[in-house]
């Protein structure tokens, strides 16, 4: 198995290259700094499996798995991480990665992600298998809460997350004052939000109101 190693700190590479070249059927083609490098170098020398952090510089290790994966979709990338959020796993299989592994796993993982994601399987490290989970259960029970409000709550957590205030909503519905903080009362409780932010933050996740 032919593989192409990324990270931008320079004492990771080495390690991962220590970790994978005392194995006879891996050869490390080259360890590289940056995700333009690794994009280039991918497509120069057509290894089996690309190693790269997901955080490298220039271009994350996301737009890099992209990349190759775009151009050259015989290749397997296996990303690294320091953190393990469930968001970050969706969008690198999305872009289409292979496999997922956190740093703090790679001595004793490194080798039998390698081989795994070079056979066609998928491989996630230890520890990504449950923050898969808690993300999933995070989004099913945000969905479960939404689908407990009325319209007339959804449109009021529309306008609050717009940055409308009380006054502002009652005059576009057509309601009291009162009327209007009752049903926000009853919203934020249903979503267990008491604060605006995280009203926001909810409203986005779920569409309700754009990211811009």
């Amino acid at each position: 198995m032919k593989v192409l190693l990324a990270h931008d700190d320079a004492r990771m590479r080495e390690a991962l290259h220590a970790s994978l070249r005392s194995h006879d059927d891996i050869q490390v083609l080259a360890a590289v700094g940056d995700g333009r490098e690794a994009i280039d170098q991918a497509i120069e020398l057509g290894p089996d499996v690309v190693v790269s952090s997901v955080s490298i510089s220039v271009m994350n290790g996301i737009e890099v798995t992209r990349a190759i994966v775009e151009k050259r979709p015989s290749i397997a990338v296996l990303l690294l991480s320091t953190s393990d959020p469930g968001s970050t796993i969706s969008q690198a299989f999305r872009a289409g990665a292979r496999g997922y592994l956190l740093e703090a796993f790679a001595s004793s993982e490194l080798v039998e992600a390698v081989r795994a994601v070079a056979s066609g399987s998928r491989y996630l490290g230890a520890g990504v298998v449950d923050r898969v989970l808690e993300s999933f259960q995070a989004t099913r029970s945000d969905l479960d809460a939404m689908s407990r409000l009325s319209a007339m709550e959804r449109e009021i957590l529309r306008l609050a997350a717009s940055g409308k205030s009380n006054v502002e909503m009652a005059a576009i519905l057509h309601l009291s004052p009162r009327t209007v903080e009752t049903y926000r009362a009853g919203l934020t409780h249903k979503l267990g939000l008491s604060d605006v932010p995280s009203l926001v933050k909810f409203a986005i996740r779920h569409g309700i109101i754009p990211l811009d």
